[in-house]
Protein backbone atom coordinates (compact mmCIF):
# COMPACT_ATOMS: atom_id res chain seq x y z
CA UNK A 1 0.00 0.00 0.00
CA UNK A 2 1.27 3.50 -0.88
CA UNK A 3 0.09 6.65 0.81
CA UNK A 4 0.66 9.86 -1.19
CA UNK A 5 3.71 8.35 -2.88
CA UNK A 6 5.17 7.09 0.39
CA UNK A 7 5.56 3.37 0.89
CA UNK A 8 3.73 1.98 3.89
CA UNK A 9 6.00 -0.58 5.56
CA UNK A 10 3.66 -1.15 8.47
CA UNK A 11 4.09 2.44 9.66
CA UNK A 12 0.47 3.48 8.96
CA UNK A 13 -2.78 1.88 9.96
CA UNK A 14 -5.80 1.62 7.66
CA UNK A 15 -6.81 5.20 8.50
CA UNK A 16 -3.41 6.63 7.48
CA UNK A 17 -2.28 7.20 11.06
CA UNK A 18 1.31 6.40 12.10
CA UNK A 19 1.00 3.39 14.38
CA UNK A 20 4.66 2.89 15.35
CA UNK A 21 7.52 4.96 16.76
CA UNK A 22 9.09 7.08 14.04
CA UNK A 23 11.28 10.16 14.53
CA UNK A 24 10.95 13.44 12.66
CA UNK A 25 14.08 13.94 10.57
CA UNK A 26 14.21 17.60 11.50
CA UNK A 27 13.77 17.61 15.29
CA UNK A 28 13.56 13.92 16.40
CA UNK A 29 9.99 14.34 17.66
CA UNK A 30 8.13 11.01 17.84
CA UNK A 31 5.48 11.17 15.08
CA UNK A 32 3.42 8.24 16.34
CA UNK A 33 -0.31 9.00 16.24
CA UNK A 34 -0.07 11.66 13.50
CA UNK A 35 -1.48 11.46 9.99
CA UNK A 36 0.75 11.43 6.93
CA UNK A 37 -0.38 14.80 5.61
CA UNK A 38 0.08 16.70 8.87
CA UNK A 39 3.02 18.71 10.14
CA UNK A 40 5.34 17.98 13.04
CA UNK A 41 3.95 19.76 16.14
CA UNK A 42 7.49 20.32 17.42
CA UNK A 43 9.26 21.96 14.45
CA UNK A 44 6.41 22.59 11.97
CA UNK A 45 8.02 20.70 9.07
CA UNK A 46 5.93 18.35 6.86
CA UNK A 47 6.18 14.89 8.37
CA UNK A 48 6.08 13.38 4.86
CA UNK A 49 9.80 14.08 4.41
CA UNK A 50 10.50 11.73 7.31
CA UNK A 51 9.22 8.79 5.25
CA UNK A 52 10.83 9.47 1.88
CA UNK A 53 13.92 7.94 0.33
CA UNK A 54 17.11 8.06 2.34
CA UNK A 55 18.63 10.90 0.30
CA UNK A 56 20.43 13.79 1.98
CA UNK A 57 17.95 16.26 0.46
CA UNK A 58 15.40 14.89 2.93
CA UNK A 59 17.80 14.76 5.90
CA UNK A 60 18.08 17.17 8.80
CA UNK A 61 19.98 20.24 7.50
CA UNK A 62 21.35 21.06 10.95
CA UNK A 63 22.82 17.57 11.19
CA UNK A 64 24.30 17.94 7.69
CA UNK A 65 25.91 21.24 8.73
CA UNK A 66 27.79 19.41 11.49
CA UNK A 67 28.86 16.72 9.04
CA UNK A 68 30.04 19.32 6.50
CA UNK A 69 31.98 21.14 9.24
CA UNK A 70 33.59 17.86 10.26
CA UNK A 71 34.56 17.12 6.65
CA UNK A 72 36.18 20.55 6.36
CA UNK A 73 38.24 20.03 9.52
CA UNK A 74 39.33 16.54 8.42
CA UNK A 75 40.21 17.90 4.97
CA UNK A 76 42.30 20.74 6.41
CA UNK A 77 44.12 18.51 8.89
CA UNK A 78 44.80 15.92 6.18
CA UNK A 79 46.56 18.63 4.16
CA UNK A 80 48.58 19.66 7.23
CA UNK A 81 49.67 16.07 7.86
CA UNK A 82 50.68 15.59 4.22
CA UNK A 83 52.78 18.77 4.35
CA UNK A 84 54.32 17.76 7.70
CA UNK A 85 55.34 14.32 6.42
CA UNK A 86 56.63 15.76 3.17
CA UNK A 87 58.82 18.39 4.85
CA UNK A 88 60.36 16.27 7.64
CA UNK A 89 63.78 16.56 6.03
CA UNK A 90 63.60 20.34 6.32
CA UNK A 91 61.97 20.79 9.72
CA UNK A 92 63.25 17.62 11.34
CA UNK A 93 61.56 14.30 12.06
CA UNK A 94 60.56 15.23 15.62
CA UNK A 95 58.96 18.52 14.57
CA UNK A 96 57.16 16.69 11.77
CA UNK A 97 55.77 14.12 14.19
CA UNK A 98 54.61 16.82 16.63
CA UNK A 99 52.80 18.74 13.88
CA UNK A 100 51.28 15.52 12.60
CA UNK A 101 50.06 14.63 16.09
CA UNK A 102 48.50 18.07 16.60
CA UNK A 103 46.80 17.82 13.21
CA UNK A 104 45.55 14.35 14.09
CA UNK A 105 44.17 15.69 17.39
CA UNK A 106 42.25 18.50 15.69
CA UNK A 107 41.17 16.05 13.02
CA UNK A 108 39.63 13.89 15.73
CA UNK A 109 37.24 16.72 16.52
CA UNK A 110 36.32 16.78 12.84
CA UNK A 111 35.74 13.02 12.96
CA UNK A 112 33.54 13.49 16.02
CA UNK A 113 31.37 15.96 14.09
CA UNK A 114 31.32 13.63 11.09
CA UNK A 115 30.00 10.81 13.27
CA UNK A 116 27.23 12.88 14.88
CA UNK A 117 24.17 10.58 15.16
CA UNK A 118 21.52 11.44 12.61
CA UNK A 119 17.88 11.97 13.60
CA UNK A 120 16.46 8.81 12.10
CA UNK A 121 14.00 5.98 12.54
CA UNK A 122 14.11 4.53 16.05
CA UNK A 123 16.38 1.51 16.22
CA UNK A 124 17.50 1.74 12.56
CA UNK A 125 20.86 3.41 12.00
CA UNK A 126 22.92 1.61 9.33
CA UNK A 127 25.98 3.74 10.13
CA UNK A 128 25.95 3.16 13.89
CA UNK A 129 28.76 0.56 13.90
CA UNK A 130 30.94 2.65 11.59
CA UNK A 131 30.39 5.76 13.69
CA UNK A 132 31.35 3.92 16.85
CA UNK A 133 34.40 2.37 15.19
CA UNK A 134 35.63 5.76 14.01
CA UNK A 135 35.30 7.38 17.44
CA UNK A 136 36.80 4.57 19.50
CA UNK A 137 39.51 3.41 17.08
CA UNK A 138 40.74 6.93 16.30
CA UNK A 139 40.86 7.75 20.02
CA UNK A 140 43.03 4.67 20.67
CA UNK A 141 45.26 5.57 17.73
CA UNK A 142 45.59 9.12 19.05
CA UNK A 143 46.74 7.82 22.44
CA UNK A 144 49.25 5.60 20.65
CA UNK A 145 50.62 8.57 18.71
CA UNK A 146 50.91 10.59 21.92
CA UNK A 147 52.89 7.85 23.65
CA UNK A 148 55.01 7.42 20.53
CA UNK A 149 56.13 11.05 20.72
CA UNK A 150 57.85 10.31 24.04
CA UNK A 151 59.34 7.03 22.88
CA UNK A 152 61.04 8.32 19.78
CA UNK A 153 61.67 5.91 16.95
CA UNK A 154 60.10 2.53 17.85
CA UNK A 155 63.01 0.66 16.26
CA UNK A 156 65.68 2.72 18.02
CA UNK A 157 68.15 0.79 20.14
CA UNK A 158 68.37 3.71 22.54
CA UNK A 159 65.41 2.39 24.50
CA UNK A 160 64.67 -1.20 25.25
CA UNK A 161 60.91 -0.89 25.57
CA UNK A 162 59.87 -3.65 23.25
CA UNK A 163 56.66 -4.36 25.13
CA UNK A 164 55.62 -0.72 25.14
CA UNK A 165 56.49 -0.38 21.47
CA UNK A 166 54.30 -3.38 20.71
CA UNK A 167 51.35 -1.86 22.54
CA UNK A 168 51.83 1.48 20.81
CA UNK A 169 52.07 -0.27 17.46
CA UNK A 170 48.78 -2.05 18.13
CA UNK A 171 47.22 1.28 19.08
CA UNK A 172 48.33 2.79 15.79
CA UNK A 173 46.95 -0.20 13.90
CA UNK A 174 43.64 0.34 15.69
CA UNK A 175 43.79 3.98 14.62
CA UNK A 176 44.18 2.84 11.02
CA UNK A 177 40.98 0.80 11.42
CA UNK A 178 39.29 4.05 12.45
CA UNK A 179 40.71 5.81 9.40
CA UNK A 180 39.30 3.05 7.19
CA UNK A 181 35.88 3.28 8.85
CA UNK A 182 35.70 6.97 7.92
CA UNK A 183 35.71 6.00 4.26
CA UNK A 184 32.63 3.84 4.85
CA UNK A 185 30.87 6.97 6.11
CA UNK A 186 32.13 8.95 3.10
CA UNK A 187 30.79 6.22 0.82
CA UNK A 188 27.37 6.25 2.46
CA UNK A 189 27.16 10.05 2.24
CA UNK A 190 28.08 9.91 -1.45
CA UNK A 191 25.41 7.24 -2.06
CA UNK A 192 22.80 9.46 -0.42
CA UNK A 193 23.57 12.48 -2.65
CA UNK A 194 23.56 10.32 -4.88
CA UNK A 195 26.89 10.51 -6.74
CA UNK A 196 28.28 7.31 -8.27
CA UNK A 197 31.73 8.79 -8.95
CA UNK A 198 32.28 9.87 -5.34
CA UNK A 199 30.85 6.58 -4.09
CA UNK A 200 33.30 4.56 -6.20
CA UNK A 201 36.23 6.75 -5.13
CA UNK A 202 35.37 6.40 -1.43
CA UNK A 203 35.06 2.63 -1.87
CA UNK A 204 38.51 2.49 -3.53
CA UNK A 205 40.22 4.69 -0.94
CA UNK A 206 38.69 2.61 1.85
CA UNK A 207 41.29 -0.04 0.95
CA UNK A 208 44.01 1.96 -0.78
CA UNK A 209 44.83 4.68 1.75
CA UNK A 210 44.81 2.69 5.04
CA UNK A 211 46.69 -0.25 3.48
CA UNK A 212 49.39 2.03 2.03
CA UNK A 213 49.69 3.75 5.42
CA UNK A 214 50.01 0.38 7.15
CA UNK A 215 52.92 -0.78 4.99
CA UNK A 216 54.49 2.67 5.10
CA UNK A 217 54.51 2.53 8.91
CA UNK A 218 55.97 -0.97 8.86
CA UNK A 219 58.80 0.07 6.56
CA UNK A 220 59.36 3.34 8.43
CA UNK A 221 59.80 1.51 11.72
CA UNK A 222 62.18 -0.97 10.09
CA UNK A 223 65.08 1.46 9.77
CA UNK A 224 67.41 -0.59 11.95
CA UNK A 225 66.67 -3.61 9.77
CA UNK A 226 67.42 -1.49 6.72
CA UNK A 227 70.83 -0.46 8.04
CA UNK A 228 71.63 -4.09 8.78
CA UNK A 229 70.83 -4.88 5.16
CA UNK A 230 73.32 -2.19 4.12
CA UNK A 231 76.13 -4.21 5.66
CA UNK A 232 74.78 -7.65 4.78
CA UNK A 233 73.48 -7.08 1.26
CA UNK A 234 73.70 -3.58 -0.30
CA UNK A 235 71.41 -4.65 -3.14
CA UNK A 236 68.71 -5.69 -0.66
CA UNK A 237 69.14 -2.34 1.08
CA UNK A 238 68.57 -0.59 -2.24
CA UNK A 239 65.42 -2.65 -2.79
CA UNK A 240 64.20 -1.77 0.71
CA UNK A 241 64.68 1.92 -0.06
CA UNK A 242 62.81 1.65 -3.36
CA UNK A 243 59.85 -0.04 -1.70
CA UNK A 244 59.78 2.55 1.09
CA UNK A 245 59.89 5.40 -1.45
CA UNK A 246 57.09 3.80 -3.49
CA UNK A 247 54.95 3.45 -0.37
CA UNK A 248 55.60 7.07 0.55
CA UNK A 249 54.49 8.13 -2.93
CA UNK A 250 51.33 5.98 -2.60
CA UNK A 251 50.50 7.59 0.75
CA UNK A 252 50.94 11.04 -0.82
CA UNK A 253 48.82 10.21 -3.89
CA UNK A 254 46.02 8.56 -1.92
CA UNK A 255 46.16 11.38 0.60
CA UNK A 256 45.65 13.95 -2.16
CA UNK A 257 42.81 11.85 -3.60
CA UNK A 258 41.23 11.89 -0.14
CA UNK A 259 41.54 15.69 -0.01
CA UNK A 260 39.79 15.91 -3.39
CA UNK A 261 37.09 13.47 -2.23
CA UNK A 262 36.39 15.44 0.95
CA UNK A 263 36.34 18.74 -0.92
CA UNK A 264 33.80 17.52 -3.48
CA UNK A 265 31.75 15.68 -0.87
CA UNK A 266 31.50 18.82 1.25
CA UNK A 267 30.49 20.88 -1.78
CA UNK A 268 27.70 18.45 -2.70
CA UNK A 269 26.47 18.27 0.89
CA UNK A 270 26.30 22.07 0.93
CA UNK A 271 23.87 21.89 -1.99
CA UNK A 272 21.82 19.21 -0.23
CA UNK A 273 21.59 21.43 2.85
CA UNK A 274 19.95 24.18 0.79
CA UNK A 275 17.45 21.72 -0.70
CA UNK A 276 16.67 20.25 2.74
CA UNK A 277 15.97 23.73 4.10
CA UNK A 278 13.47 24.28 1.31
CA UNK A 279 11.76 21.00 2.18
CA UNK A 280 11.44 22.16 5.78
CA UNK A 281 9.59 25.26 4.60
CA UNK A 282 7.32 23.30 2.24
CA UNK A 283 3.63 23.17 3.18
CA UNK A 284 2.17 19.96 4.53
CA UNK A 285 0.62 17.52 2.06
CA UNK A 286 -3.13 17.79 2.10
CA UNK A 287 -4.65 14.67 3.60
CA UNK A 288 -7.60 13.81 1.35
CA UNK A 289 -8.22 10.31 2.64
Amino acid sequence: MVLHGIENDGLFDSDGVINTDHLCRQCEYNLRGLREGSICPECGSPISISFRDDFLRFANPYWMQKVARGLFIILLMTVVRIIAHGSNRHIGLQASEIISFLAKSVGYYGAWLLTTPEPTVIGKDPSQNDRLTVRVALAIGLVGSFIGLFMGDFSSARRSRTGTSLYVGLMLLTGLAGEAAKYKLYERLAMRIPNESLTARARFLYWAYPVSLLFFYIFSYGKVFAFLLLFINPLAFLGFGCIASTLAACVLIFGLLTVALLSQLRMHIGKQIKIAREHMKAPAIKNDM
